[in-house]
């Protein structure tokens, strides 16, 4: 018979907490895998914005014509139009430029606020930004999702920033 200091292997107990512990430590990887998601849902749809807006803006200046960003809060979605009328095309696929986030990739996350008058930036044709027809006189947020991101233009250029809303 052998020792117990030279038997190799597991008791049935030592084998049912092993089994129960990695059930455990499974449950809560998936729970944390489940929430950060939404975060990286939220990420992903901050920076599509901020392409999109660029995008907004080059097409201000290329074609020397204004074009709207509208925010709709009370729908989670946004477009971009040219100010004179009808809808600028998407890049890829050549459909209208609206962004549905409850029929998107980004289901789960949602706009909850913008600092724009009317939920609209413009980008005059020489791709400066305004609000209410006006220069923005600040960085101003066009979107903030979930109440913890926010996507915000600076005046003068355009240029978008992501920041955690305080």
């Amino acid at each position: 018979m052998l020792s117990p200091l030279t038997e190799k292997g597991m008791t049935q107990i030592q084998l049912i907490v092993a089994i129960v512990l990695t059930g455990i430590l499974s449950y809560m990887a998936l729970a944390n895998f489940g929430s950060s998601s939404v975060v990286i849902k939220r990420m992903s749809l901050a920076k599509k914005i901020v392409a999109d807006v660029r995008y907004a803006q080059e097409m201000a200046m290329s074609f020397r014509k204004s074009v709207v960003i509208t925010v709709d809060v009370q729908n989670d979605s946004y477009s971009i139009q040219w100010q004179s009328g009808g809808y600028l095309k998407t890049p890829i696929g050549g459909r209208d430029f609206i962004v549905d986030i409850p029929n998107s990739d980004f289901v789960g996350v949602d706009i909850t606020s913008t600092g724009f008058t009317g939920g609209q930036l413009t980008f005059d044709s020489s791709g400066r930004p305004l609000n209410g027809g006006n220069p923005l006189a600040a960085a101003t947020a066009l979107a903030v999702l979930d109440g913890t991101t926010s996507v915000k233009i600076l005046p003068v250029t355009g240029r978008c920033s992501i920041e955690a809303v305080p």
